[in-house]
């Protein structure tokens, strides 16, 4: 997998991830987002990267701040990385 296409479906899990959590479904989290549920499940699924502008309304509709999101990508990365390294 190419790296942004990595990022993409990171950003994507870490999102789907604290929806899960929060227990809300894609459409209150879309609707609360002001995007469209098609577009969330692109996100989520790592087929689009979104926007700073609709990360920022995603993150808040998660009740969170995008820097927050993205320190966890970052640690998904961080972990895959350590994992590839050692493995070698």
């Amino acid at each position: 997998m190419k790296r942004k296409g990595f990022l993409n479906f990171t950003l994507g899990k870490v999102i789907k991830s604290r929806r899960t959590l929060k227990g809300i479904g894609q459409d209150r989290l879309a609707t609360d987002a002001g995007i469209t549920i098609g577009y969330l499940s692109k996100v989520e699924r790592g087929l689009v990267n979104p926007s700073y502008d609709k990360l920022y309304s995603i993150a808040i509709a998660l009740g969170t701040i995008p820097s927050s999101i993205s320190k966890e990508v970052e640690q998904e990365i961080g972990d895959i990385f350590l994992i590839t390294v050692q493995e070698k």
